[in-house]
């Protein structure tokens, strides 16, 4: 897969930041994360030292979260977890690639 360096969610961009830096470890470690999604930033922070497939699945998890939010509607981490889970597994088992 190649990793984007930004997505849009229902008409926003956000920016993918999963590297090293000071902004992002900061965004991620204070709280323990894998990744985050922040609103008025419009960006996508994903620790850089997972494995492909927990990267993949990480940025499905925010995607979902801004879905959600730009919906208008109710989140809950169970159910992130499971779209995230049922769509990241979907593309996979049908071999689409979502990110080329």
């Amino acid at each position: 897969m190649k990793k984007p360096k930004s997505i849009i969610i229902q008409g926003h961009t956000y920016k993918i930041i999963s590297n090293n830096s000071k902004d992002c470890k900061e965004n991620l470690e204070s709280k323990d994360l894998r990744g985050c999604i922040k609103y008025p930033e419009q960006t996508i922070y994903i620790a850089p030292d997972q494995h492909e497939q927990s990267w993949e699945l990480t940025l499905w998890h925010e995607i979902i979260h801004g879905f959600y939010n730009h919906m208008g509607l109710f989140e809950n981490e169970k159910r992130v977890d499971n779209l995230a889970t049922s769509l990241y597994t979907f593309f996979h088992e049908n071999k689409i690639e979502v990110f080329k």
